[in-house]
């Protein structure tokens, strides 16, 4: 799995379960909301500074949201903790 895709649904889902709308987050985020969509659907990068903002705003830990979930397993969770590590 692609982290950066990884992360822009885990901002999604969590974004959701918050019943934040993205027109909302991407204000509080001082970006336009097609960015905000772009980087939830893994269309462009985003940076660990901008993680920790959207962590911020959504009140929840930055962990949330570069975490790989459980559903991924096996060799997908292996490959997508390797594309981070190679991230970085």
């Amino acid at each position: 799995m692609n982290v950066t895709l990884l992360v822009g649904q885990n901002i999604r889902n969590s974004r959701k379960r918050k019943g934040v709308k993205l027109e909302i987050l991407a204000d509080k985020l001082q970006i336009d909301k097609s960015t905000l969509s772009k980087m939830e659907t893994g269309r462009i990068g985003i940076t660990i500074e901008r993680v920790g903002k959207i962590a911020q705003a959504l009140e929840i830990n930055f962990n949330d949201l570069i975490a790989v979930p459980l559903s991924a397993g096996g060799e997908n969770a292996a490959k997508a903790e390797g594309d981070f590590a190679d991230a970085n």
